[in-house]
C-alpha cells in the first residue's frame, strides 16, 4: 500500500481537521492515540498504528498509510511537510516533535549511523585488505569524497570528523550506531 505524503497524485489526503478528528497526540512520547473506536479491533484509547518493517510506524485512515511522524508534523505545524522528515536522535519510532526536523534527502543523509557491516566501528572508516591501511571518506551531494590513507583507525576517524565539521553543515556531528 502506498504511503501518504505531501504529493499523492491527486488521492484525498489526510487534513490537519480530519487528523485532529481521529487521533489525539501524545507532545511526551510522540505517540499517536484513537480518539474514536477505528475498525473491529480498535478502541479509542489505544495507540494508533503499527511498525512497519523498515522500523517506521505507520497508521492508516481512510484506507490509505500514513508514516506516524508525517502525521505528527501535520498535527502540529498544519501542513504536509514539503521535503523529508528527520529524526534527529535516529530512532524511526520516537516522533515527539523534539526529535523531528524538516530535511532534504541530502540533509538527512548526514545524520545516517554506521552501517551494521561496517567492521572499522567508526562512521566513514574502512580498512583496505590489501594493504592494511585505514581509508576515510565522507558522501557530499551524493558524491563520495576520498578524505585520505592512515596508518591508523583513529587517524582516519579523525579526519571524518573534520570533514563533517565542515563538510555537514546540517548534522556537523555524527551519530553513534544505535
Amino acid at each position: 500500500m502506498k504511503m501518504g505524503s505531501a504529493d499523492s497524485g491527486g488521492d484525498v489526503m489526510l487534513t490537519y481537521e480530519r487528523a485532529h478528528d481521529r487521533l489525539r497526540q501524545d507532545p511526551e512520547t510522540g505517540e499517536l492515540y484513537w480518539k474514536i473506536d477505528h475498525w473491529k479491533k480498535v478502541k479509542a484509547g489505544q495507540v494508533a498504528g503499527d511498525l512497519y518493517r523498515n522500523g517506521y510506524r505507520r497508521v492508516c485512515l481512510d484506507s490509505k498509510d500514513y508514516l506516524a511522524h508525517r502525521v505528527v508534523w501535520l498535527m502540529t505545524y498544519g501542513v504536509w511537510p514539503e521535503v523529508q522528515i528527520d529524526h534527529i536522535n535516529g530512532n524511526r519510532t520516537d516522533n515527539r516533535v523534539c526529535n523531528l526536523r524538516a530535511a532534504t534527502s541530502g540533509e538527512n543523509h548526514q545524520n545516517l549511523a554506521r552501517r551494521l557491516d561496517n567492521s572499522s566501528g567508526r562512521i566513514g572508516v574502512s580498512q583496505w585488505a590489501r594493504t592494511g591501511k585505514w581509508r576515510a571518506d565522507i558522501t557530499v551531494k551524493g558524491r563520495q569524497v576520498y578524505l585520505g590513507t592512515f596508518n591508523t583507525a583513529e587517524e582516519a576517524d579523525v579526519a571524518y570528523r573534520e570533514a563533517k565539521a565542515r563538510l555537514h553543515t546540517f548534522n556537523p556531528i555524527p551519530r553513534e550506531a544505535a
